[in-house]
């Protein structure tokens, strides 16, 4: 979890409510959104568009309907804590990721991207390195975009130069964290190309989060936090691998 530190402070603290929500006895919606839209109200660092999603979420008590055009458009890289808590029970893992991320990031598109980050994460947090079939039967199976799909059957084969690493959509900031997890092998090179390359926040964060759950976090280089965040950031991703049902 502490490559969401790549996104900013504010994302990382987005997770951080959701990972403690989720090591509930039962998780409280509406709790886990009011702690959500309560970053609002302090500085930070947050995208514009989430920090949108999230004003709209306070102000109208839900997301706006999938097709409507609101929402943010990126990676929902928030609800990556599902994946630490459900990486060996695929269908709480999808259906976890699928419901929060809606809630922010409510178009098919960007909703399966935040599944398709989180099947990946989880498998390589069982120590496999190929994500690539699973990531392909989750969205398959469940009839996600075309236009998703298509990246992530592609993704062996896509050169560097085709993709587009500046872009804001969940689609193409999918197939670039992924692309870097599978093919470029040094995680400080390729979290430099990115923060050259201008990608936004969240993309900048799933592929450090992806890089340290196959090569370990130390190999992402230190995050921008303070000695105690960083301590409650890594506590608190060892509860919730800890409390897996099959952990």
């Amino acid at each position: 979890m502490l490559g969401l530190g790549s996104g900013g402070t504010a994302l990382l603290e987005l997770a951080m409510v959701l990972g403690e929500e989720l090591l509930a006895p039962e998780l409280d919606l509406g709790r886990a959104v009011g702690r959500w839209t309560g970053v609002l109200a302090t500085p930070h660092d947050l995208p514009p568009d989430v920090a949108d999603a999230l004003g709209d979420l306070r102000d109208r008590g839900a997301p706006p309907p999938p097709g409507d055009g609101g929402g943010a458009v990126g990676l929902a890289v928030h609800v990556t804590p599902v994946a630490l808590l459900t990486a060996d029970t695929p269908a709480n893992l999808l259906s976890g990721s699928w419901h929060l991320a809606a809630l922010t990031h409510p178009s098919p598109e960007a909703t399966w991207a935040a599944v398709a980050l989180n099947v990946a994460l989880a498998r390589l947090l069982r120590g496999h390195r190929d994500f690539v079939a699973d990531v392909t039967e989750a969205l398959r199976s469940n009839e996600a975009p075309d236009a998703l799909l298509s990246r992530v059957r592609r993704l062996p084969i896509v050169r560097r130069e085709e993709l587009a690493p500046a872009a804001p959509d969940a689609a193409r900031a999918l197939e670039t964290a992924l692309w870097l997890s599978w093919h470029e092998p040094k995680p400080l090179r390729g979290l430099a190309w990115l923060a050259d390359q201008g990608a936004p926040a969240p993309t900048r964060a799933a592929a450090a989060v992806l890089y340290g759950a196959h090569r370990g976090e130390d190999a992402i280089g230190e995050m921008p936090l303070s000695a105690a965040h960083r301590a409650r950031v890594v506590a608190l991703a060892d509860r919730l691998a800890r409390a897996s049902p099959t952990a």
